[in-house]
């Protein structure tokens, strides 16, 4: 569900609405960000974020971690060449 499914009301003047009705308002570029504006006297109703890029690389990362899990790592107590060394 996304914001132009959401009812929305108006404190200042009372308009009731879905999303999909509010006018756009500012809008960030440097965060993102769009304004909502009520459509009948364009007082602020709220705002979106739009994902930033490395929220979407970071949840690209994850769903290819957990699609493809790396194999288990057996770690012993001595390092190998500790292990050689001290079987002799």
């Amino acid at each position: 569900m996304n914001y132009r499914e959401f009812d929305f009301i108006c404190k200042h003047c009372g308009w009731q609405g879905k999303g999909s009705e509010l006018s756009l308002g500012e809008f960030s570029e440097i965060h993102c960000i769009q304004d909502f504006d009520c459509p009948s006297c364009y007082e602020h109703i709220g705002y979106a974020q739009a994902p930033l890029i490395e929220d979407i690389k970071r949840e690209e990362r994850l769903k290819y971690l957990r699609e493809n899990p790396p194999p288990p790592r057996v770690f012993t107590k001595y390092p190998r060449k500790l292990k050689k060394k001290m079987k002799k």
